[in-house]
């Protein structure tokens, strides 16, 4: 019975023993169990703030795929292979690639290039920050557009490229504009242009128009003495004929003159004078036929009535113009004389504006004289030659050729010889406008043509065509 108590208390011992280590680790349990939820309270607190924080970046990431899907320009980003990694929806309308799965199926970046050289220009610079081209890229569907392309490479933290992006912008509007700037600016500088070339003309037409009113005020004035003393010249011989006669009747009748009227005889030579005096009224008749003509040429080409169509003889017009010039063609000191050769064809007569088609003639021709005076100086022509010719084109027309032996023209001054304000000669010398307006009067007013024929070391031949009957624009 002792025996079994001790047992028992031995047991009970055992029992709280274990009791107590049960309760100590019970303690650190609950030790355990509040550091648990004090790490849990914290773990809730970082994984809410790192849930707070997500949001917030998907907020931002949001409004960046907002503003970069609201953006005109494309956007795309690919990794440094190739692979596409994102695009904005205007990507995807402008290239009509919707998604980057269609983006890599076409075959990625340089399916977009029209230009390869275009292309491999823009991978050659790929490694710098930023770089911008203007390029020509195509959609999936094939259209083609011009557009700026700015691209660069995304780099880390040790500055590693990690990405390529593009913003490509449309410029196609913005070529549009520019194109009709150009296009505004040339139409702008070509009515410059037209408003000085026509300034130009109009001085020069008013010139013309004075000197032609000087000139034939000056025949006019000049035409009535003239034509009084050419008419009176007849008479005069007449009347002196019959007092030679009278004379010699006298003579003939009085043998036994007496010695006063012998000696004035002999003194004032009779016999010279009764030879002499016809030649000198033939001398006065040429000569004041000479001034006549002159004063003929120098009406026909004033033309006072040049500001409405006349029917006219072609021919006149050359011959008056040539004989202005005259004292330009005739033999000079240190200058022989320059030949004209008029090859005249059966021409009807035309309806034309006179006086501006002789200042066409006028131009032409003073043109080749220079040209000749300037060769015969240099050694280069030794028998100057200006030859006119005329003929009818297939009865709608008539056409004038004035052609000459000197120098010739080079090809590149050919082409320009019709501009306005174009001229070869020394300052002072001309004003580049003379061979303008003869085109315009040529083309524009008679609705004909004129051209220029040349070849270096053989001459230069200017050739007008201009219709027999003109056509009166009545608006």
């Amino acid at each position: 019975m002792q025996g079994d108590i001790e047992i028992y208390q031995a047991r009970i011992q055992e029992l709280e023993q274990a009791n107590r280590t049960l309760e100590k680790k019970l303690e650190r349990v609950k030790a355990e169990l509040v550091e648990l939820e004090s790490t849990n309270e914290k773990t809730q607190s970082l994984l809410h703030k790192a849930v707070e924080e997500a949001k917030e970046r998907e907020k931002q990431l949001k409004l960046y795929k907002y503003a970069l899907d609201s953006t005109a320009d494309a956007v795309a980003i690919a990794d440094m292979s190739g692979k596409q990694i994102y695009q904005n929806s205007t990507f995807s309308k402008l290239l009509d690639c919707p998604t980057n799965d269609d983006f890599d199926k076409c075959g990625g970046i340089p399916a977009f290039f029209v230009n390869n050289a275009d292309f491999q220009k823009v991978i050659q610079q790929v490694t710098l920050r930023a770089c911008a081209y203007e390029v020509e890229l195509k959609s999936l569907t094939g259209r083609q557009f011009p557009a700026l392309l700015r691209s660069g490479a995304v780099f880390d933290a040790d500055d590693n490229a990690i990405a390529m992006m593009g913003v490509i912008l449309d410029i196609s509007e913005r070529k549009q504009v520019e194109q009709t700037l150009r296009d505004y600016a040339e139409k702008l500088e070509e009515t410059l242009k037209q408003l000085q070339s026509t300034q130009a003309q109009m001085l020069q037409a008013e010139k013309m128009s004075s000197l032609g009113q000087l000139v034939a005020g000056i025949a006019h004035e000049i035409n009535n003495p003239v034509n009084f003393i050419h008419g009176n010249i007849t008479y005069i011989n007449e009347y002196t004929q019959q007092l030679l006669e009278l004379i010699q009747l006298y003579q003939d009748e009085f043998l036994n003159q007496p010695q006063v009227i012998a000696d004035k005889m002999e003194e004032i030579d009779l016999n010279f004078i009764r030879q002499d005096l016809p030649k000198l009224f033939s001398s006065m008749q040429v000569g004041t036929k000479r001034i006549r003509e002159i004063i003929k040429s120098l009406r026909l080409f004033s033309r006072l009535d040049e500001a409405d169509i006349k029917t006219i003889n072609i021919h006149e017009g050359i011959d008056s113009t040539l004989m202005i010039l005259q004292n330009r063609l005739k033999e000079k000191p240190k200058r022989i004389a320059i030949e004209v050769v008029k090859d005249y064809g059966d021409i009807p007569h035309i309806e034309c504006y006179a006086g501006q088609l002789n200042q066409v003639f006028m131009n032409i021709l003073v043109n080749a004289i220079d040209t000749l005076e300037e060769g015969i100086r240099n050694g280069q022509v030794k028998a100057p030659v200006i030859t006119i010719r005329t003929s009818v084109i297939n009865t709608w027309g008539v056409k004038i050729t004035i052609a000459d032996n000197g120098c010739g023209i080079p090809e590149e001054i050919k082409q320009r010889i019709f501009d306005p304000f174009f001229t070869t000669k020394p300052v002072g010398k001309g004003t580049g406008m003379g061979m303008s307006i003869s085109y315009q009067i040529i083309t524009d007013k008679h609705h004909g043509k004129l051209e220029c024929f040349s070849v270096l070391g053989q001459g230069t031949e200017f050739c007008i065509q201009i219709p027999i009957q003109q056509i009166v624009d009545l608006t």
